[in-house]
């Protein structure tokens, strides 16, 4: 699998070139793997592993020449520009989810496409290492890199700069879809429980990604459903699940409850409402408290059995 290490914006380039001379293997060396040049670049700038590039193609001899690899660099990828929105750690995650879906489709459509890396996997990279939004960009970037040099950039461009402009618009609106609930494992099971019934789906290859970090794969997994959904679809689900949520908490708090059904003066009422906001509990919190420190007489058939034992 592809490392990618934490400079790959400053060997940007190199990389590109790598995936190109992949892309054509079969023109220059059917051996070449990632990583030739940009494993060993200690100390090494961009002019001296550009060097090293031009000197293994002239030996290599093929069809390929160092200059339309070197045009690789600006002619097949998308500027910085363009995704320097992608910053946002939950744009990332969400444009993540697109290229995963987008990759996996293309995979499948060009099954015999021996120029494309195949991999049993769902990505072409080692995430590994994918800690933090800093490190996010640089495997977003890359993987967008790869797909334009593997697959297509005129494929792929306008339909990923488009999702992009809708995610941008989505998160403005949708600020933290899931507010409302507590951030636990019982929530996020029964969140997820939601989910399934009602068709969101749930990708399990972002869930590799982003190990131990449940609650942003289940949030980057909503997003992408609802950018690609019906809003009208989206507010529904929302506003259904606020509810189920809120009905949940109830049936959570009663649990083990009996109704107390009795009459009580609005004297003693409003003293334990009094009571109840100085200590800041419900009133049925209060009357269970007091009911505790309230010792009950003991039965005289235990107190004789007690006396019995302690003169024994």
């Amino acid at each position: 699998m592809i490392k990618i290490d934490d400079d790959y914006l400053d060997y940007r380039q190199i990389y590109a070139i790598e995936f190109y001379l992949l892309k054509n293997r079969n023109l220059i060396d059917q051996n070449f793997n990632i990583g030739r040049f940009t494993d060993n670049r200690k100390e090494k700038s961009n002019r001296d592993l550009l060097d090293e590039i031009k000197l293994y193609i002239s030996e290599k001899n093929t069809f390929l020449n160092f200059e339309s690899c070197l045009s690789c660099y600006k002619k097949d990828l998308i500027e910085i520009g363009e995704i320097k929105y992608l910053r946002s750690e939950r744009l990332l995650l969400i444009a993540m989810n697109y290229l995963m879906v987008f990759y996996n489709e293309k995979l499948k459509e060009n099954k015999n496409n021996h120029q494309i890396m195949t991999m049993s996997n769902y990505s072409p990279f080692n995430l590994d290492k994918m800690i933090g939004s800093d490190s996010l960009l640089k495997y977003v970037i890359c993987f967008i890199d790869y797909i334009c040099i593997m697959l297509s950039k005129s494929d792929f461009e306008h339909l990923f700069l488009d999702f992009l402009s809708k995610s941008m618009l989505y998160v403005d609106k949708y600020r933290n879809v899931f507010s409302f609930i507590n951030k636990t494992d019982d929530s996020l099971n029964w969140l997820i429980k939601r989910m399934m019934k009602e068709d969101v789906k749930i990708s399990r290859d972002i869930a590799l990604l982003i190990r131990n970090e449940k609650w942003k794969v289940i949030n980057s997994c909503f997003d992408y459903w609802a950018i690609t959904s019906n809003p009208k679809h989206v507010d529904y689900f929302l506003s259904r699940t606020r509810k189920a949520w809120s009905q949940k908490k109830f049936r959570d708090g009663v649990k083990g409850k009996e109704v107390l059904n009795t009459y009580i003066s609005k004297e003693s009422k409003l003293k334990l409402k009094k009571i109840a906001k100085l200590h800041n509990k419900n009133i049925n919190e209060i009357i269970e408290a007091m009911i505790e420190q309230i010792k009950l007489p003991e039965d005289p058939l235990e107190k004789l059995t007690f006396q019995t034992k302690k003169e024994n």
